[in-house]
């Protein structure tokens, strides 16, 4: 009874993991023949083989999936520092009219 119950989740996962790897290589950028390329070498390659492509496809997925994000977030920093700059300009010039002004009363 174990032993079907544990082939059943083995079968029910490599399922899972074969749909999300057929979903990866049709959302791929790379061009379709490569992607052929690859389909055709799966029934060769081991377990250990399919998972590393499947998290390669997995991480240029991302990857393409959080480039705004990142372009966005780079943008914002940007705009912070540059605001920052301005703050700290007025804020040493103000401070330098204060020491000036001290100066001439001392």
């Amino acid at each position: 009874m174990k032993q079907e119950v544990l082939e059943k989740r083995i079968r029910e996962n490599l399922e899972i993991q074969a749909k999300k790897m057929a979903l990866l290589l049709y959302d791929s950028t790379m061009p379709d023949d490569i992607k052929e390329a690859w389909i055709a070498l799966l029934p060769w390659m081991s377990l250990g083989q399919m998972d590393k492509l499947l998290n390669v496809l997995e991480a240029k997925y991302l990857d393409g999936q959080t480039k705004d994000i990142d372009e966005k977030y780079k943008d914002k920093l940007k705009e912070v520092a540059e605001k920052f700059e301005k703050e700290q300009y007025e804020n040493d010039k103000k401070l330098l009219e204060q020491i000036n002004k001290l100066k001439k009363i001392l």
